[in-house]
């Protein structure tokens, strides 16, 4: 757990900002890992959309369904250690492939296939602690100073079930569509501690669905050569949120007495659209290397809901977010005998504008902020596959840079405490072609 000792003068507050007016998590929400997926998938960081043949690449290009030759099925467990060390266990894949079989012809349609898929989208669970001295009233002249204590905490996850069809056209063009449901859990806990007044406790507690479509192309200039581009809509979210957080009273003596407040919250979010393109390359029968990009901009990002609640959010949204750029760089070496070995590297530039020093919301709360920055993620991979069976082995280490404010308040601006967050994942995919 990290630590980062501060001594501040600071009015003693809590989180109060209710997570269906927070911008910042609504680009927690509309997030995922790029290189999640089956083994062999994350082996090779994602870089996979070029060639297609992989459960995976269904939630990047459908147009990969059109590489089947082979019907298939796949399941791949994942275990996700946080960057406080705590390890879960967790679904990244699971995909039935039914291939239509091929038409023997060497123009115009070859053969096809329809697939359903689930991939792991994102892990939520991360953990930050921030710890120092700030100045509490004692009377109307003087003060002293006491420590406080604030833990920042965050836990589930979100995935996404593909209904795809893609289809080979002589063995050239590979063309693919899906429809898409998404679902999400995701939890936030604030304990804070301010040294006077106790413990005080805000947490929120979101459940969602949404759908999204997704189609996309595959294209052989050349035997050695694959181009691909795809295309995924916003995922439009229906959400339903659970609020508890603290305020203060007082009785009838007049002194202040810790209280809680719950709101239950329903609304909408609709995410960024998504674009997909690279190149792919085959080395004989040696090794592919694949080379992708994925372009989002979050400033697209709307909430709302019936009571008119979202107005001003999206000058918020454009003040505070910006595009995204992914680039995932992906090998597979063939060592012979049906066994492979596979890297990769993927790195994505900061969905967040630097707010240390210039535009903080314009509201009159106090509350943390966790802003993510650039992320770099590294991957390593191990396979064997043979007539029918097939099993890969991949490990992901994501170094995630990011901005915490712990107390985002108009009267005490603060720099933020940048810090580099740490996670790992280790999954084993089993496979059967038939």
């Amino acid at each position: 757990m990290k630590k980062a000792i501060l001594i501040s003068s600071i009015i003693a507050a809590n989180i109060s900002l209710g997570m269906a007016q927070d911008t910042y998590q609504a680009l927690t929400l509309s997030s995922d890992e790029p290189v999640l997926g089956t083994a062999r998938y994350s082996g090779m960081a994602g870089a996979m959309s070029s060639f297609g043949g992989n459960a995976s690449t269904l939630k990047d290009n459908p147009a990969g369904l059109g590489v089947y030759r082979k019907s298939d099925i796949s399941l791949t467990p994942n275990l996700h250690i946080d960057n406080d060390g705590q390890v879960g266990m967790n679904i990244n894949n699971f995909g039935i492939i039914i291939n239509f079989g091929s038409s023997h012809n060497k123009s115009g349609y070859v053969t096809s296939s329809f697939g359903i898929s689930y991939n792991r989208l994102r892990n939520f669970s991360s953990s930050t602690y921030t710890e120092g001295t700030h100045s509490v009233a004692v009377d109307s002249v003087t003060t002293k100073q006491k420590g406080y204590g604030n833990e920042f905490s965050t836990d589930h996850g979100s995935g996404e079930w593909d209904f795809s069809y893609g289809l080979n056209i002589s063995n050239m063009v590979f063309l693919g569509v899906g429809v898409n449901a998404v679902s999400l859990h995701y939890t936030e806990s604030t304990l804070f501690n301010d040294g006077q007044y106790g413990d005080e406790e805000t947490s929120y507690d979101i459940d969602g669905n949404g759908w999204n479509v997704k189609a996309g192309v595959i294209v052989k200039p050349a035997d050695f050569m694959r181009l691909n581009l795809a295309f995924q809509s916003p995922t439009w979210y229906s959400l339903n949120e659970d609020n508890i957080y603290p305020y203060y009273g007082s009785d009838a003596n007049g002194s202040y007495m810790q209280q809680k407040e719950i709101d239950d919250i329903e609304y909408d979010l609709q995410t960024p659209l998504k674009f997909n393109g690279g190149v792919g390359f085959v080395i004989d029968k040696m090794a592919i290397i694949g080379i992708d990009y994925i372009y989002q901009d979050y400033t697209a990002m709307r909430e709302k809901d019936d009571k008119g609640q979202f107005r001003n959010i999206k000058n918020d949204i454009n003040k505070v977010m910006k595009a995204t750029n992914t680039i995932k760089v992906g090998a597979e070496f063939q060592l012979g005998n049906g066994f492979a070995l596979r890297g990769g590297l993927a790195y994505v530039t900061s969905p967040t504008k630097d707010l240390s020093r210039s535009y903080l919301l314009t509201k009159d709360e106090d509350h943390s902020v966790v802003l993510p920055k650039e992320a770099t993620y590294y991957t390593l991979g191990f396979g064997y596959a043979g007539k029918s069976f097939y099993t890969d082995l991949a490990y992901i280490h994501k170094s995630q840079k990011e901005d915490f404010y712990e107390w985002m308040n108009h009267s005490d601006i603060k720099d933020p405490i940048s810090q580099t967050e740490n996670t790992n994942d280790i999954m084993l995919t089993l496979g059967l072609r038939f």
